[in-house]
């Protein structure tokens, strides 16, 4: 009985520590977004995937032969061991799990889960700029966007305060 517990213990011990780490991605509704998978350096040269739910047939979005389909760009930089993939024009029926795959003789081999949440665009004010009625194609990356905002919010702060305690 104790080397049976025992040798359960240990096939629930490698479960946990073979199970794939959790990439959590965000991206603006609209917008595009790239999900990076780091893999082993054992795997550079096999075929990989990124797909959606369980990973059958009809789950693979993108694979490795292919540049580009539908929605999907994929990229495989073999010298770093990332593959890159890009959702374009996120919609909120693009959040929830994905996987990166490689395709291997006999079980497919899982590097990362993808988590990806979408954030309304409406919700945060990332529609156009009414105030200064431009949006400029160099706005479509996030950093910069969230930048963009804290610089419109700081300008009208100024203003506000020099409106309000006018120099002497």
């Amino acid at each position: 009985l104790f080397i049976s517990c025992l040798l359960l213990f240990a096939v629930a011990l490698s479960c946990v520590s073979g199970a794939a780490p959790v990439i959590h991605v965000s991206g603006y509704e609209g917008r595009d977004v790239n999900v990076s998978c780091p893999y082993e350096a054992r795997y550079q040269t096999d075929e990989k995937y990124f797909c959606r739910n369980d990973c059958g047939n009809s789950d693979v979005l993108i694979g490795t032969p292919q540049a580009n389909k539908n929605k999907y760009s994929i990229s495989d930089n073999k010298n770093k061991q990332v593959l890159t993939t890009t959702i374009s024009d996120l919609s909120s029926v693009d959040a929830g799990k994905y996987w990166c795959g490689v395709t291997i003789f006999g079980l497919d081999h899982y590097p990362a889960e993808v988590r990806l949440d979408v954030v309304p665009a409406s919700s945060l004010g990332l529609t156009q700029c009414n105030l200064f009625n431009v949006w400029p194609e160099a706005m479509k990356g996030s950093t910069i966007m969230v930048l963009h905002h804290t610089l419109i919010a700081f300008a009208l702060i100024f203003t506000l305060q020099l409106l309000h305690f006018p120099s002497a």
